[in-house]
């Protein structure tokens, strides 16, 4: 298990909380590999609908989306790069865990719901663009240098399309079932230097 020491996200889980998705600190650097990374700190409140659910047994999935706009004054903004990472919490009654499974591989077991929130969202080296994919990686380099053309940004939300059908369609009118941060711009790294993950 990863210890969450020093992580100064702490998400609250009282039942007379709004339940928001909140970014903070996001940086978008680069390795001497040409991999682009980004960190980033999120705070999740979840209101009481929701940590019932999870308690019930519902799967909570959330992902993170990095997307890279190159703009245009004639029409719409291209979208040239897009990245997502899903991660999934589940509540296990047997053994009274919080489970969370990244991309479906790798699970790591928590005893409560806010150290399964936060090992879940906090992006903590994140490759949106590995060493090997210059193309995207030469998008990154431009974008850099022409900080103007391009839109940089990040979100995290929840995603009710994984959510089971019969609250699939309690989500098109309820609020709680559709989390959501705002779209946010993350910091530019000022040097190029940095051990690869």
């Amino acid at each position: 298990m990863i210890p969450l020491i020093g992580l100064t996200s702490s998400p609250s889980l009282r039942a007379d909380d709004v339940e928001s998705i909140r970014l903070s600190q996001a940086t978008l650097s680069s390795t001497n590999d040409n991999t682009w990374l980004i960190d980033a700190e999120v705070q999740v409140s979840l209101s009481s609908v929701l940590v019932d659910a999870v308690k019930r047994g519902v799967p909570l999935q959330f992902v993170s989306e990095f997307e890279v706009l190159k703009k245009r004054w004639y029409w719409f903004d291209a979208k040239v790069l897009a990245k997502t990472k899903s991660v999934r919490i589940n509540y296990h009654a047997l053994t009274q865990q919080y489970r969370v499974s990244i991309g479906g591989l790798h699970q790591m077991a928590y005893p409560d719901l806010g150290e399964a929130l936060v090992a879940a969202v906090n992006l903590r080296s994140w490759p949106v663009v590995g060493g090997a994919e210059a193309p995207a990686s030469a998008v990154l380099q431009e974008a850099k240098k022409s900080p103007k053309s391009f839109d940089i940004r990040l979100r995290v939300r929840l995603d009710s399309a994984q959510l089971p059908k019969p609250l699939q369609i309690n989500a098109l009118t309820n609020q709680d079932w559709n989390l959501s941060s705002d779209w946010i711009a993350p910091q530019l790294a000022s040097d190029l230097t940095g051990a690869a993950p």
